[in-house]
């Protein structure tokens, strides 16, 4: 798919992928299953700051217009490194979400409590 694109409308990709996902899942990793709750920070400052940097580098050799885009976590993730990035830069976020906060922690663990009335 990147191949024909590059070749008929000068398109090009990058595809980053998550630490801890992939080839750069820790062997003790159990598929995505973080051992440790710190684990998501880490992932999430490190593969935003990874973007960054790789955004300065493309630009800086002259290559764009650039722009951003991710599934699920990957597009809040675009979302974020977007925000940092000092220019205007497009991004689009497919099957995202501003914030998993609501549904993975209020949802859940207040789920069929009663507690959820006030919270928005």
């Amino acid at each position: 798919m990147a191949l024909p694109l590059l070749k008929e409308g000068g398109v090009g990709s990058l595809l980053l992928e998550n630490p801890f996902y992939g080839s750069r899942k820790p062997k003790a990793q159990v598929r995505s299953q973080l051992q440790h709750v710190s684990d998501l920070l880490v992932m999430g400052l490190a593969l935003i700051l990874e973007c960054h940097l790789l955004l300065l580098w493309l630009e800086g050799d002259g290559l764009g217009p650039v722009g951003l885009t991710g599934i699920s976590m990957g597009g809040h993730n675009a979302s974020l490194a977007a925000a940092l990035h000092p220019k205007p830069l497009p991004v689009v976020p497919c099957l995202s979400w501003t914030t998993a906060s609501w549904c993975a922690f209020v949802c859940r663990m207040l789920g069929g409590t009663g507690e959820t009335a006030g919270l928005g």
